[in-house]
């Protein structure tokens, strides 16, 4: 259990970095370094709906992806880290792809990404993420207002 002296916002810092690696390691093709973000049992919900429960099986999912092609690579902001316990936080987050060689995001690629990571000892592993295709059918200005956002960050390397 967590020191109950220890603010949670101290914790942010290492569940920022294991969502940051997560992505890194697709950006690098990195099937293994990614499922190594995971807990053994975790629910990996893809942009497609893919449903993935183990981390095994996402790493030769991934790795199978990899292996046939180089997908786009993520542009990313975190907008919210959340507790609900000193154990249990959410990451939410926008991201933007680039495909190889555009230095633009590809806006029908934009995602909304909600990624639950659970603190087991001393290492924070995500349990649940979910990437939902960011198309606001309701508000279809969003989609260019979160390009344009992507963009910058993009412009700027992240």
């Amino acid at each position: 259990m967590a020191d109950a002296k220890r603010p949670l916002f101290l914790e942010e810092r290492p569940v920022r970095e294991v969502y940051e690696r997560l992505l890194s390691a697709w950006n690098s093709y990195d099937a293994v370094g990614m499922a190594n973000c995971c807990a053994d049992e975790c629910t990996f919900i893809a942009f497609d709906g893919t449903q993935y429960f183990f981390r095994k099986e996402l790493e030769q999912a991934v790795a199978t992806i990899f292996k046939d092609h180089q997908p786009p690579r993520y542009v990313h902001k975190i907008r919210e880290i959340s507790f609900f316990s000193p154990e249990v936080a959410q990451v939410f987050a926008i991201v933007g792809m680039l495909r190889n060689g555009d230095s633009s995001v590809d806006p029908s690629l934009n995602a909304i990404q909600l990624a639950t990571l659970r603190k087991k000892g001393k290492e924070w592993r995500v349990i649940s993420f979910q990437n939902t295709p960011a198309r606001f059918d309701q508000n279809p200005e969003l989609v260019e207002e979160m390009t344009q956002e992507l963009n910058t960050l993009a412009r700027r390397g992240g």
